[in-house]
């Protein structure tokens, strides 16, 4: 222990810091956890570890329900987990949405589910009941995302854009590939505004790679 935190070590190399006492959830668990929640339905959809160790899962039941927007824009439902097994931060889980005329992913900020500080013995129990009640919101989450389609954009667009980069805080780099894909393709409500920063968030390889900034971008 360095300063009360536990120092993760890994080939002699330290990794990381966690607290004494933490939420430590192997991915293993994790992934036993959705195959049985989900059983043969499971289709992971975008899957993500980084170098510290936090593991970033989408995943959506193949054969589910379709969620509707029009005839041709339908959503396949599912839940997101970011959990890092060495005890960092909590695990937590969400809604998720996948678009499927463009594969574009989007997961709920009102309801997250995260681990309390202490998990326990048996982190698979509270596993299984987030993913339970996060599947339960994401018809609450599809809802929200069509009545965009209802909402016009208010003033000149690229201020709402910049005003949402500012509360996202989106980088300049990933600003300029949204603002050529607006001017490029338009945007006349603010359900264009979602689909373009979730295709950038589910498209761009740079994006792709930072799930930190990815999931800022998928925020619906």
């Amino acid at each position: 222990k360095v300063g009360g935190a536990r120092v993760l070590r890994m080939k002699n190399r330290i990794i990381a810091f966690a607290p004494p006492e933490a939420s430590i959830i192997k991915n293993e668990q994790v992934i036993d956890s959705l195959e049985q929640r989900f059983g043969s339905e499971l289709k992971i959809d975008k899957c993500s570890v980084r170098p510290d160790g936090l593991t970033d899962i989408s995943v959506v039941s193949e054969e589910g329900d379709k969620l509707k927007v029009t005839k041709n824009d339908i959503f396949n439902s599912g839940v997101h987990i970011q959990n890092h097994p060495y005890g960092v931060s909590r695990p937590q889980v969400d809604g998720y949405l996948l678009r499927l005329v463009c594969l574009n992913g989007a997961i709920g900020t009102d309801e997250v589910f995260r681990a309390p500080t202490i998990i326990g013995e048996d982190p698979k129990t509270w596993l299984n009941s987030s993913i339970k009640k996060a599947r339960q919101t994401t018809s609450k989450l599809f809802k929200s995302i069509k009545t965009l389609r209802k909402k016009g954009i208010e003033g000149n667009t690229q201020d709402l854009l910049d005003g949402l980069y500012i509360e996202l805080n989106i980088p300049s780099k990933v600003q300029d590939v949204i603002n050529r894909r607006v001017g490029r393709e338009g945007a006349e409500n603010m359900y264009d505004i979602f689909n373009h920063f979730t295709h950038v968030a589910s498209n761009v390889g740079s994006v792709r790679r930072d799930p930190v900034l990815r999931n800022r971008l998928m925020r619906a």
